[in-house]
């Protein structure tokens, strides 16, 4: 997505793709897992491709636009479009997720990075998110935590909740092809996909699945959990590992991930600020 365009949002930039941790101590830059989630983008085929960029803290918001009031029901949502709230910016990323949830799942001390914002209140594919990282890379037990919400408008007749719907169903399909397959880049790193999970409660559609990151420098487990809530779709990817040898379990990636899921879901129905 760029900044200032209504750009089409594609599903490949939401693929579940932590690169393997660099090793405890080393001079790399310290744990760029996973990958900010706005940036990790999968080459569809036996090719894959990480491109790391990092996030700024980003200006101000400005006064959300105008949005047009053209309706529809979004397949697999019982909420008609013209009765969803419409979410035109997010006020705050970094407390989309409370300090007490985060840490009921990542140790302290953490570090917060705010990842955006990308393109303007009320345009088609506006996002944002944040970033917690555990704040010392020689800790042996290392943890990342990304969410990243991005905002459907009403445009061209089309409702925002529909088009978010249509992307989560894509997402699915192709997400439900991959499970339990593996990918290797040209690097020789090897990315293996677990089960396709659908997850309950969370907003009004949402899915996850855990995947491993092997390369020469250690293991990464993480789990990515994908979840729309009205015209919001978000990403939450939880990964780590430790002594960059083992790698987080698929059940405690995810039992945070879909805790900090949740936790955006409550924060974006509590957030009037958000509403244009």
């Amino acid at each position: 997505m760029n900044s200032g365009q209504n750009a089409p949002v594609n599903p490949q930039q939401w693929a579940p793709l932590p690169p393997p941790p660099g090793p405890v101590g080393s001079r790399r830059r310290p744990w760029l897992l996973p990958a900010l989630a706005l940036a990790a983008v999968l080459v569809v085929g036996a090719v894959l491709a990480v491109v790391v960029r990092g996030g700024g803290g980003g200006n101000a918001a400005e006064p959300p636009a105008p949005m047009s009031t053209a309706s529809a029901t979004p397949t697999g949502s019982g909420t008609p479009a013209a009765q969803a709230p419409r979410f035109v910016t997010i006020t705050a990323p970094c407390r989309l997720v409370p300090r007490p949830v985060r840490r009921s799942f990542m140790p302290p001390p953490l570090n917060a990075r705010r990842a955006g914002p990308s393109g303007r209140p009320g345009q088609d594919g506006h996002a944002a998110g944040c970033r917690w990282s555990t704040a010392n890379p020689q800790a042996p037990r290392q943890r990342a935590l990304t969410v990243r919400v991005v905002l459907r408008a009403d445009q061209g007749g089309r409702a925002g909740v529909d088009k978010a719907t249509t992307w989560m169903n894509a997402a699915r399909r192709t997400m439900r092809q991959r499970a339990g397959t593996s990918v290797q880049n040209a690097g020789g790193s090897v990315l293996r996909y677990g089960t396709f999970r659908r997850v309950p409660d969370v907003g009004e559609d949402a899915f996850a699945m855990y995947a491993e990151a092997q390369s020469a420098a250690g293991r990464t487990g993480s789990v990515t959990v994908w979840a729309r809530y009205a015209n919001a779709m978000f990403k939450v990817v939880f990964a780590g590992s430790d002594g960059g040898a083992v790698p987080l379990a698929e059940t405690a990636a995810f039992e945070g991930a879909t805790a900090a899921a949740r936790a955006v879901v409550t924060a974006l129905q509590g957030c009037t600020g958000c509403l244009g």
